[in-house]
């Protein structure tokens, strides 16, 4: 049995988080977590939990730049709502990394 088979749901969605935090390069977090390249990109080995992180993320994560200036550092839910929220990974649980 490979190492990735052998993960639980619970290590697979933190590996998702990961992949999408952007804080480590894909090739490294493979090699780290002793899998492929090609597994961390399946949605499918991570079913609905990983479509809801997706969905989680694509509405908290902030706009870099959009034809509509308003938009710029604004996230879709902080549009929707009014109101700023913290970082998405801040909202998971998660501390965010500060380069100093």
């Amino acid at each position: 049995m490979s190492v990735a088979a052998s993960l639980p749901p619970a290590a697979r969605t933190s590996l998702a988080i990961e992949v999408l935090s952007k804080a480590e390069p894909v090739s490294h977090l493979a090699i780290q977590h002793q899998v492929s390249r090609k597994f961390l990109y399946q949605r499918r080995q991570l079913g609905p939990q990983y479509l809801d992180l997706l969905r989680f993320f694509l509405n908290h994560r902030t706009f870099i730049r959009s034809e509509c200036p308003e938009r710029v550092g604004k996230s879709p839910k902080e549009l929707m709502m009014g109101q700023p929220h913290a970082h998405w990974l801040e909202l998971l649980g998660f501390e965010r990394f500060q380069c100093t």
